[in-house]
């Protein structure tokens, strides 16, 4: 069975920084990973990116159906990137799978009442904001 292996594109996205820092840690050693054959396009097994992380400070990862995930406090669902400290879901079955391996304080949900109810029947801290202004979901995330 073939390892996994990321873009710098979706490592970047992951660790918050550019496309090029990531090929950059790639070249000096610090985080290690490999051209594809005739191609100047790098890759990193998520084993590699995991010991990256765990030495400078980064939340380990976790692929859920081939979606790398961070771990973190407020996820949104149907929501606009409003807030870095957000973890931002568009696929419903992904955020499910996360929420099975850790429990957030809040689950921000817009427009999707099916899925509220859903997490609220497994007791899952979620809020519906589909009519609240972004102070206000900030607000029930606790930002302010």
């Amino acid at each position: 069975m073939a390892k996994e292996a990321l873009t710098t594109g979706q490592i970047s996205n992951y660790c918050c920084v550019a496309p090029r820092t990531v090929s950059k840690w790639i070249d000096s050693g610090r985080l290690k990973g490999f051209r594809l054959p005739g191609s100047m396009d790098r890759r990193v097994l998520i084993e590699d990116l995991v010991k990256f992380c765990n030495s400078f400070g980064y939340p380990a990862p976790a692929i859920i159906n081939g979606h790398l995930v961070r771990s973190g406090k407020v996820y949104a669902f149907g929501l606009e990137k409003q807030q870095d400290d957000f973890v931002h879901f568009d696929d419903d079955l992904v955020m499910l799978e996360q929420i099975k391996l850790e429990t957030p304080k809040i689950v921000l949900i817009k427009n999707h009442p099916k899925l509220v109810r859903t997490l609220e029947a497994f007791s899952v801290n979620v809020c519906d904001v589909t009519d609240l202004t972004r102070n206000e979901i900030m607000k029930v995330a606790g930002v302010i």
